[in-house]
């Protein structure tokens, strides 16, 4: 059947638009630079010119890393080739409601361990309003019930503990349970890929080797041969997606587990969907591709999880690896549910009077979203103190597991260009007795992204040039408008800033890239998405790439971000969709090319 019962496809293509919000909740507006919290004060004039910067090569072996985008049915890309590891929690459902909001009694490893009278649960695996895989995909599964396929199918052979379904390549795929013993219930859910890699290299079969199906390898063998290609390359791989640290105030609820606290409250390789991402599993990659993995500390998390995040990363990850560590992300951005956490942290623990300086409606929470006030800035004051002192306390725990090794990287992201009026105070903080915040840390992290703000007027304005001082010019959109500048600018601003504050400190991009967004002009959407296919998108990359490497002496640059889905929520992804070829991917090209300097 091609619907659900009494649902129709109209239901389908809703599942997966909520899940297109649940992108926007992790990224798009959260990385603007000019958010609710904006840097005050207009850039130095001697920041301004950074005419010639562009007229060199990159710095031969400049580092460029890729943030991997978020797990989950709707986006395009396919890590792992056991297709539940990415799948949706499950849901409560009937035959003729697609989400009845009823509470699933679940098992610890987030299988049904019973229904109700009249209960399914269901779960999507591929979304079904994009070209997808196609083929036979084999289903192995424990317990006792009935399973049911839905989407795609066009036919389906059934065996004990083992079924294979015919998938066409429209409509997705979603599963429902709809009886499970409770005594013996379904389990361990394993639902393969279509293909197989070649046994002598471990590629995607192309007809053109011995080939060794998913089915047969997908235990030894998790990750899917076309994404370890296409992240392969990459020296760095930024985890902050797959261990979901974001949450976005207002944005969809519907996946558990949020906010990790402890060490037990992280799922496993054996939970049912892999998100957060097991830590075993991040590390895996990492060695498979022998890129430095990145890991994003949870907001909350306690020390005993940053001490055993440590340890397992220790014993795991390649000792010729670096692994770089933050703290949260983007703790100054209020469009994330973090930050007002974060801030009530700062203010509990460093105001000497928590409830009169950070609580305005005196109902007991602090620092609650509302207007800016003096009660919000002086939130956000202790919030980023306590950020930049607990990121500290998080390199700390990392260097004692590793015995102070180089190969650690502990970062402190901060808001691009606000560095002159933010940097001094965290990081000349003391973070304990005579060791201030900048003597702990080895990098500071910004976002300097273009693009953002208002959509461009039309087509051309995306490739507009603009003159620099001295007779050089660039793409408008790395030069901004005054008087806050663009990201030319504030990558100045904030390279003069560290140095003056601690000139051994590097200054890193944990995201970047293009950031063109019509989320109030919908109809602008389809032209942003053709801009972001023109070849002129690749050279605009490369004179961007240009620019940060030749002003920064060759800093590490992590990409925003890895192949997936474009929507209305930005087109954030290098390529469309995991697989696309990267003569249609101008983004992809640009990061190759810079990547072989």
């Amino acid at each position: 059947s091609a619907s659900p019962t009494g649902i129709g496809a109209s239901a389908s293509r809703q599942a997966v638009n909520a899940g297109s919000s649940a992108h926007q909740a992790a990224v798009a507006l959260g990385a603007l630079w000019c958010c609710r919290r904006e840097v005050t004060g207009d850039l130095d004039e001697e920041l301004v010119d950074v005419s010639g910067s562009g007229s060199e090569t990159p710095h031969e072996g400049a580092p460029l890393g890729q943030n991997l985008a978020e797990i989950g049915y709707p986006y395009r890309h396919f890590p792992f080739v056991d297709l539940m590891r990415s799948a949706d929690p499950f849901r409560s459902g009937t035959a003729d409601e697609w989400n009845d909001q009823r509470a699933l009694e679940l098992r610890p490893d987030g299988y049904p361990a019973r229904l109700a009278p009249g209960q399914l649960a269901r779960t999507f695996l591929i979304g079904g309003d994009h070209p997808h895989m196609s083929g036979e995909v084999t289903i192995f599964y424990e317990g006792s019930g009935r399973i049911d396929y839905r989407g795609g199918v066009e036919g389906v052979e059934r065996a004990p503990g083992r079924d294979v379904v015919t998938l066409r390549d429209r409509d997705g795929l979603w599963i429902e349970i709809l009886e499970t013993d409770p005594a013996d219930p379904l389990r361990h859910i394993r639902v393969i890929a279509p293909g197989g890699r070649c046994e002598a290299n471990g590629d995607l079969c192309d007809g053109e080797c011995s080939c060794a199906s998913f089915a047969e390898t997908y235990e030894e063998q998790p990750f899917h041969p076309t994404f370890l290609a296409e992240h392969r390359p990459f020296d760095v791989l930024r985890f902050m997606n797959w261990m979901r640290v974001n949450r976005v105030r207002g944005g969809e609820e519907a996946r558990p587990r949020w906010p990790i606290r402890t060490w037990d409250e992280y799922p496993g390789v054996d939970h049912a969907q892999w998100y957060p991402v097991p830590i075993d599993v991040m590390i895996d990659l990492a060695n498979a591709t022998a890129s430095a993995p990145w890991f994003t500390v949870p907001h909350l998390a306690d020390d005993a999880f940053v001490r055993r995040l440590a340890e397992r990363i220790r014993e795991r990850l390649d000792p010729s690896l670096k692994v770089y560590v933050e703290y949260t992300n983007e703790a100054w951005n209020d469009l994330f549910l973090q930050s007002q956490e974060v801030a009530a942290e700062g203010c509990r623990t460093r105001s000497p009077n928590p409830a009169a300086e950070c609580d305005d409606d005196g109902d007991g929470t602090l620092c609650e979203y509302g207007d800016w006030n003096e009660t919000q800035e002086r939130c956000f004051a202790y919030g980023r103190e306590y950020f930049a002192q607990r990121t500290a306390q998080i390199g700390a725990v990392f260097d004692e597991v590793f015995g102070d090794d180089p190969r650690v990287v502990t970062v402190l992201g901060m808001q691009v260009g606000s560095l002159r009026d933010w940097g001094p105070r965290m990081l000349g903080l003391a973070w304990k007795e005579g060791e201030t915040v900048a003597e702990r840390i080895d990098a500071v992290a910004v976002a300097p992204y273009f693009g953002g703000g208002e959509p461009p007027a039309d087509f051309d304005a995306v490739f507009a040039r603009a003159p620099l001082p001295g007779g050089d010019e660039t793409y408008a959109v790395l030069v901004g408008e005054p008087p806050d500048g663009g990201p030319l600018q504030w990558i100045v601003r904030d390279l003069h800033a560290l140095r003056a504050i601690d000139p051994e400190l590097e200054l890193v991009a944990y995201e970047g890239g293009q950031h063109f967004l019509a989320l109030g002009d919908e109809g602008k959407v389809p032209m942003l998405m053709e801009a972001n296919r023109d070849p002129r998108m690749g050279e605009l990359y490369d004179e961007y790439l240009r620019r940060w490497s030749t002003l920064t002496d060759g800093a590490l640059f992590v990409h925003y971000g890895s192949p997936s889905l474009w929507s209305q929520w930005g087109t954030w992804g290098s390529k469309e969709y995991q697989g696309q070829p990267v003569t249609e991917a101008p983004k992809h090209q640009a990061l190759l090319r810079y990547l072989a300097h």
